[in-house]
């Protein structure tokens, strides 16, 4: 009877939360590069410096008549593109790496960081200008002001989060990690919410990018001076990997809890 009764007794409905599909990874990579490899490609052809005009020829040139533009051209276009839209976005990856020192909870402006931040600009520039001996208010000189508050922006955040020991930075990716390992469809769809929006956000980021650092590479008159451009706008990013190294080794030490160095923040 007993055995009956429990038959009989109403069933729980399964939950209506079910596990969520991770979006998939074109839905990412194709979005942010695509545009971004047609807009370097553009900039490749059209915007080189007169001494490449021997690599642009090149490129146009198909079989035995000039001009003609052949698959090969185009692959090794679209090639040159993606490139150069890999290195432009670079710094993306510096404000994505030390995002947590933004503090974009409350939205509250940090004016002491933003006026030392265009303090260090400005010194920057002025540095860039005297250095390639151009004119104060040239086309040449005004031409650096986007690219050296990109570069200063990186510098600045990285440097906060060194000061800090990463302990601001590893607390964040150890609770963002926490959230995003709950298998329900509400976490799910907010992560992919979020994502898709960032990723578009990104295209054209990455857009704006590659036209800031094109005026700067096209206003220089030598290697060196390009040289340096090129070592100011993807110095920061290469340091990041420092910081993707230490976390992963206070994962390994401490793989449940922050570590001392992130019990300070």
């Amino acid at each position: 009877m007993a055995d009956n009764q429990a038959d009989d007794a109403p069933k729980e409905k399964p939950s209506e939360s079910k596990p969520f599909t991770a979006v998939r990874w074109w839905e990412n990579y194709l979005v942010r590069y695509f545009v971004g490899t047609a807009v370097g490609a553009v900039i490749i052809l059209y915007f080189a410096d007169p001494s490449l005009a021997l690599l642009r020829s090149s490129i146009l040139k198909s079989g035995k008549e000039a001009g003609e533009f052949s698959s090969l051209n185009l692959v090794i276009l679209t090639g040159m593109g993606l490139a150069y839209c890999y290195g432009a976005s670079a710094p993306m990856l510096s404000l994505h790496a030390v995002r947590a020192h933004l503090d974009l909870i409350q939205l509250k402006p940090k004016w002491g960081f933003w006026s030392l931040t265009t303090l260090c600009a400005v010194g920057m520039w002025a540095a860039l200008v005297f250095a390639f001996s151009f004119n104060w208010f040239s086309k040449e000189s005004l031409s650096l002001s986007l690219f050296c508050l990109v570069a200063t922006v990186q510098i600045t955040l990285i440097s906060g989060a060194h000061l800090t020991r990463y302990a601001r930075v590893e607390n964040f990716y150890r609770r963002l990690s926490g959230v995003r390992a709950r298998d329900d469809r509400k976490t799910g769809e907010y992560v992919e919410s979020y994502r898709h929006l960032r990723e578009h956000s990104n295209a054209y980021a990455i857009i704006v990018l590659e036209l800031i650092l094109a005026v700067a590479l096209a206003m220089t008159r030598r290697n060196w001076q390009r040289m340096v451009v090129l070592l100011l706008w993807l110095g920061p990013p290469a340091y990041c990997w420092l910081i993707a190294t230490v976390l992963e080794v206070r994962f390994a030490v401490s793989p449940d809890h922050p570590t001392e160095a992130a019990h300070s923040e």
